[in-house]
């Protein structure tokens, strides 16, 4: 679940527990024979449609959920990775340098703003730092 909904991954970790969660709520709401004073409750069992139930609240949640990240735009550094990303997408840039790309990226207000998404564009794999000798050079 948590490969799904990358943007949100600390609140999908709990997804699932969550969902557990209101299926027992609906399982204990919907026992016709309850009483809360003697211990002689039936066991109660959670129904295959019962789960479905709560599995569609969890979608809709998670749906909620994501909606709700993008627009606080909780993660600034996160947008600009996928800014750059879909410009070195789109302009089919296989090699660049840093003002190459800033050059297609003019939301960035100069090279050294670009510096943090490149740093986790390379650390995460997407990009890779031209080697020349034993130092990096500034083509990517």
């Amino acid at each position: 679940m948590v490969g799904d909904n990358q943007e949100i991954k600390s609140w999908s970790c709990k997804l699932v527990e969550n969902m557990l969660r209101i299926s027992a709520i609906i399982a204990r709401a919907s026992q016709q024979s309850l009483n809360y004073f003697l211990e002689d409750n039936p066991k109660m069992y959670v129904l295959n449609e019962l789960m479905e139930a709560a599995i569609a609240i969890g979608r809709y949640f998670t749906e909620h959920a994501k909606a709700a990240h993008s627009l606080l735009g909780l993660d600034p550094l996160t947008n600009q990775c996928e800014y750059m990303l879909e410009n070195i997408r789109l302009n089919d840039m296989r090699e660049f340098t840093i003002r190459e790309l800033g050059k297609k990226c003019r939301s960035f207000k100069d090279t050294a703003s670009m510096k943090p998404a490149l740093a986790k564009l390379t650390e995460s794999g997407y990009i890779q730092q031209r080697m020349e000798g034993n130092k990096p050079s500034s083509n990517h």
